[in-house]
């Protein structure tokens, strides 16, 4: 997931630079803002026959949306859990170039919560990820 959203931020700055060379003006440009935190969710279809909706729930699903809004409060791009960063320690190749702290926040049910921005990343080990069809 985190190297996605730093993949979708690259993506987007250089499509901004392109159409800002094509006289696009500044304040079209597009912003984006992203939140990662790492643990169990529920993901699938959610409700009756007569209302179906796909979607994903849990703390895990709340609290990226939270760091979302977060991320516009300080100012950045994007922010990582505390726990998503402990998981990069393994996936990156200098984590301690590619994070740096922001602060530290309490959530409502109580947790404490630290917030890293992710600057940059580059995968160790990528692997591809395989993305299935499945037909009913």
């Amino acid at each position: 997931a985190c190297a996605c959203a730093a993949a979708q931020v690259k993506a987007v700055q250089q499509l901004n630079r392109e159409w800002a060379n094509h006289g696009l003006p500044s304040s079209l440009q597009l912003k984006l803002r992203y939140g990662v935190d790492s643990g169990p969710s529920h993901i699938g279809n959610f409700g009756s026959p007569m209302r179906m909706k796909y979607g994903v729930v849990g703390d895990t699903v709340d609290l990226a949306s939270r760091l979302v809004a977060l991320a516009h409060v300080y100012g950045v791009t994007g922010l990582l859990s505390e726990r998503t960063k402990l998981l990069l320690r393994t996936s990156v190749t200098s984590p301690s170039s590619s994070v740096t702290n922001v602060t530290s926040v309490t959530l409502r049910n109580g947790a404490s919560v630290t917030l890293v921005k992710l600057d940059a990343i580059t995968r160790r080990n990528a692997t591809p990820i395989n993305v299935y069809k499945v037909e009913e």
